[in-house]
């Protein structure tokens, strides 16, 4: 006689790039890295957000939940016409048990899987345990890539002062630069960390963007151009033609922004001009916080730092190296930076 079999009442449904799409009748979907709408059943709630930092929550039956954040972008109050709740955490994330929260957002502006209170992490790339105050499974970069040592460890123990949107590589911050920044009377570094929080690039040919916008209009209308965000490492099947070029701006919101041209045909689409495109947002070419060239060598992916618009730094492609592997990209930096010329605007 055979065993029946049990039902199976709760599944979890992912999408051709491993982000979370489904979960017990839930469906999410992403504006880029980050969710923006959630439906389930009869219900949906949008998320909004302004540089990953939550603003609000749209409801199906048209209640708005305005949301007000920490330095980590935890959401601390949510707010309705009739009723603001208060929330508070412990330092992985853990929150009293309550009933009716106004608010799906909650640690980090990550949302708690309502079945488990785990956040999925990386568009549910890895679980965050609350309670256990780790990951569920190892990560991929570790124990010897960027990952680190302990391959279930959450932000390196350190949840206080870093932040793991990715579920693969923590960063500082932004409270953390602030204490120093107050303690020695000045900036520690040359960028701050995090998603957020990086230096802006300047588009020193801010003047030309309108010309530029036209001139690259017509490239991909004429289909000698064409730009694309990268959500995965499927995105990037033609960086192998050696008679393209792919330039990239990676925008403050995480959009990894691709515009590529033949090599021969010169002069060249721009930086900018690609990060507007790209994006679909007016002004997102003020927006950009790393700039440059990815191309492969011998089978390895490489990101270089040269833009005359942007003119970034070398240590402006690590923003860009950490997005990228947060996506399961593997990239190496090589140095190029631009050299000024005598009629370069300042």
């Amino acid at each position: 006689m055979s065993t029946p079999r049990k039902a199976i009442a709760n599944l979890y449904l992912y999408d051709p790039l491993d982000r979370l799409t489904g979960a017990h009748s839930a469906q999410r979907f992403y504006n880029g890295t980050r969710l923006a709408t959630e439906i389930q059943g009869h219900r949906s709630t949008c998320f909004f957000e302004h540089d990953a930092t939550p603003l609000a929550e749209l409801h199906s039956d048209d209640a708005v939940t305005l949301l007000a954040t920490d330095l980590q972008t935890s959401v601390l109050h949510g707010v309705s016409p009739a009723i603001s709740q208060p929330q508070s955490y412990d330092p992985y994330g853990h929150r009293p048990t309550t009933n009716g929260l106004l608010n799906l957002l909650g640690f980090n502006g990550e949302r708690p899987d309502p079945m488990t209170g785990h956040y999925l992490l990386g568009q549910g790339y890895r679980a965050f345990n609350l309670i256990l105050m780790r990951f569920n499974s190892p990560d991929s970069l570790s124990p010897f890539g960027r990952g680190g040592v302990n391959c279930y460890a959450y932000c390196q123990g350190n949840p206080i002062n870093n932040q793991d949107p990715s579920g693969h590589i923590s960063f500082k911050t932004m409270a953390l630069v602030l204490l120093a920044s107050r303690r020695f009377k000045r900036s520690l570094f040359t960028r701050i960390e995090g998603p957020i929080t990086w230096r802006k690039l300047r588009n020193r040919k801010i003047l030309d963007l309108e010309q530029e916008l036209d001139f690259t209009r017509r490239k991909i209308k004429d289909e000698t151009a064409q730009v694309s965000v990268v959500t995965g490492k499927e995105s990037l099947s033609g960086v192998s033609d050696e008679r393209t070029l792919h330039k990239f701006v990676l925008t403050q919101d995480q959009k990894f922004i691709m515009g590529s041209f033949p090599a021969a045909d010169q002069p060249y689409p721009s930086h900018a001009s690609f990060a507007e495109i790209g994006s679909q947002n007016p002004g997102a070419s003020n927006n950009v916080i790393g700039a440059g060239y990815i191309f492969k060598d011998k089978g390895h992916l490489y990101i270089k730092n040269y833009s005359g618009h942007y003119r970034p730094n070398f240590n402006q492609l690590r923003p860009v190296e950490d997005h990228l592997q947060g996506l399961g990209i593997q990239v190496k930096s090589v140095r190029n930076d631009y050299v000024v010329k005598p009629n370069d605007p300042l």
